[in-house]
């Protein structure tokens, strides 16, 4: 039989993992911090304001940092590394795409939605890395 577990209503949930750690968004006293949830803490891993994306099994994280808007950037936290920066230089969309928010899997693949500067509509990234 399983059991509820309460997580703090400061803290909005974006993702989580096998193990059990919880991504989101912590709403603390220095405003809106990306932050992970394990075993009823609350770990801010980003300085205000930020917001929480997505959550694998190995623990890397994806945030966003920054007002949301143009001049945030989604970031894969185990490096830190931004995420535009490891898009191909040659790949054709480079040059439209803003990403927004975003979840990775075990593979390191990443969807993202974003928006094409050609377009009005929000659209969905799927990124692969290569090896």
């Amino acid at each position: 039989e399983g059991t509820y577990t309460p997580i703090d209503s400061s803290f909005s949930v974006t993702g989580f993992n096998r193990r059990g750690v919880v991504i989101g968004t912590w709403s603390g006293p220095q405003g809106n911090q990306a932050a992970f949830w394990d075993d009823g803490v609350i770990t801010p891993i980003a300085a205000a304001p930020s917001t929480g994306g997505g959550i694998n099994d190995r623990g890397q994280l994806i945030i966003r940092t920054g007002p949301f808007g143009a001049s945030s950037e989604l970031y894969v936290w185990d490096e830190p590394v931004a995420l535009d920066s490891l898009i191909h230089p040659a790949d054709p969309l480079k040059p439209y795409v803003t990403l927004g928010t975003a979840s990775i899997n075990d593979r390191n693949q990443i969807l993202a939605s974003g928006h094409d500067s050609r377009s009005p509509f929000v659209a969905y990234f799927f990124l692969t890395p290569v090896r």
